[in-house]
């Protein structure tokens, strides 16, 4: 629906409130206001996009330099598994564009094929299914992929890929000592815990946790897993 009202920080063609006005089928209003309530509405708007958007473009921009990548990494996917004990495994995918969650390209997956307690197979079964599966012709491929573990994780995720004839940059997050693990490296990067890429996989890593958790438990709440 057109606003009543448009309340810019610059002046415009006059061409834009007719245009409209026209769409509306009434007048509308487009304002650019030098002080009182919407002159502050206006500048909280400007202070959010910038904590927002520009933040993230600058956590990928940073993440980029420092993973040493090709492409801006503005789609990144990320992969987490969750059991208890053992049993009832369960896998998270969340999706970040822009340095911000994106929750409509959220899954989450039952672990169909792995024994209980085997993360490297539970993460090969779960990769796969993503990029080889019907979500594969649903969804993009991301810019980048994150999986949460260390070499073992890493190495099963490469598995998946070269089962399902995918290329895709891709790296492992060890929470320990927070390091991250790359195909092309042989030693795994540290990077300074004020690196804002650093922040940036933390954030996604933490948010996929948080995501396959509440799916495990919400199973568990109604009584589908054992």
């Amino acid at each position: 629906p057109i606003p009543q009202e448009v309340i810019l920080p610059e002046r415009v063609d006059e061409a834009l409130s007719c245009y409209l006005s026209k769409r509306r089928r009434k007048n509308v209003k487009v304002i650019v206001p030098e002080r009182g309530d919407k002159k502050d509405l206006l500048e909280l708007v400007i202070k959010n996009v910038h904590a927002t958007f520009f933040s993230g473009r600058e956590r990928i921009t940073e993440l980029q330099k420092a993973l040493e990548l090709e492409r801006l990494p503005s789609v990144i996917e990320c992969f987490d598994i969750s059991h208890l004990s053992g049993t009832g495994t369960v896998a998270s995918m969340v999706t970040f564009r822009d340095g911000m969650p994106d929750k409509l390209r959220y899954r989450k997956f039952r672990v169909r094929t792995a024994a209980d307690g085997d993360d490297f197979a539970a993460m090969r079964e779960v990769v796969h299914r993503r990029y080889a599966g019907s979500l594969s012709n649903s969804m993009p491929k991301p810019d980048l992929v994150v999986i949460d573990g260390g070499l073992g994780q890493l190495n099963a995720a490469l598995a998946a890929f070269k089962k399902a004839g995918v290329k895709l940059p891709v790296i492992s997050i060890a929470k320990q000592f927070e390091e991250i693990y790359m195909p092309s490296k042989s030693e795994p990067i540290k990077l300074p815990r004020n690196n804002k890429g650093l922040q940036l996989i933390q954030a996604i890593r933490d948010e996929a946790h948080r995501f396959a958790l509440s799916y495990q438990r919400k199973l568990r709440s109604n009584g589908l897993m054992m």
